[in-house]
């Protein structure tokens, strides 16, 4: 018989997913899903690409992530054994994995919203079950930036700050930094090409969202994050050049946000 058991769970989707599978469902699908797809298509593909993980890790904890997909969503997990080293390593591989995620998908124009949290959960071929899966959606619905959040439980795997890119944004709010991550994957290249390219990836993200109600708060998020990292790493000239009225905004943004 079947039981629940705990797991470390990622739950994301994509943002502005209905807007462009309406606009032109086809080129959509060629361009994104499809891509991811095939980028994502197997499990060994995505361990040769973490390479911020030590090889030790990666070979103890080799095709442990499961993972499920349907239409937008995306649902990551690995079990939570109760053995607090073990679970730090569970727990870095699956934040690694979202980090891979969030690299690609800023490279093919797409913003992504989700959370890591724990929980009972259960799946197999065909079902999906669990409050950590209720409790993950529902955090993910909260978040108002395009962001991979850390839920506050999460908070005694605190080893894994060791092993992974995280940052704590105004109101304790915590995300994986996939810039960062993608920086400590490429700083030895002298030249920044890859660096210099996913930031301008990340431009066309911001250049995506426009400065309107719904939206204007994930724009300036995505701009202070932007230009926090060009000026932690020299990257001055890629850095996104406000307008007067994002200058007028970011003055309350981060008076309400505290970021």
């Amino acid at each position: 018989m079947q039981v629940l058991k705990s797991h470390f769970i990622a739950y994301f989707d994509i943002l502005g997913y209905k807007a462009e599978v309406c606009k032109n469902e086809q080129v959509f699908f060629r361009k994104n899903i499809y891509g991811m797809l095939s980028f994502h298509k197997g499990m060994e593909t995505l361990y040769k690409t973490m390479m911020n993980l030590p090889k030790d890790i990666m070979e103890h904890q080799k095709s442990l992530i499961k993972y499920k997909l349907f239409s937008d969503n995306f649902v990551l997990y690995v079990p939570e054994t109760g053995d607090k080293k073990t679970d730090n390593l569970n727990l870095a591989l699956l934040m690694d994995a979202c980090l891979n995620f969030q690299c690609h998908f800023c490279r093919t124009g797409l913003k992504v919203r989700g959370i890591i949290t724990r929980g009972n959960f259960y799946a197999d071929e065909y079902f999906v079950f669990g409050s950590g899966l209720v409790n993950a959606v529902v955090k993910e619905e909260q978040i108002n930036f395009p962001i991979i959040g850390i839920d506050d439980i999460m908070e005694k795997y605190d080893e894994v700050s060791q092993l992974i890119q995280i940052r704590e944004t105004g109101k304790r709010l915590k995300h994986l930094d996939f810039l960062e991550y993608y920086y400590k994957r490429y700083e030895t290249d002298k030249k920044h090409e890859k660096i210099i390219s996913m930031l301008h990836c990340h431009s066309k993200l911001i250049d995506s969202t426009p400065f309107k109600r719904k939206t204007m708060a994930k724009r300036m998020f995505l701009i202070i994050y932007h230009n926090e990292f060009c000026d932690r790493h020299g990257f001055e000239s890629q850095k996104h050049k406000y307008s007067l009225v994002e200058k007028l905004y970011k003055v309350y943004f981060r008076l309400i946000w505290r970021i």
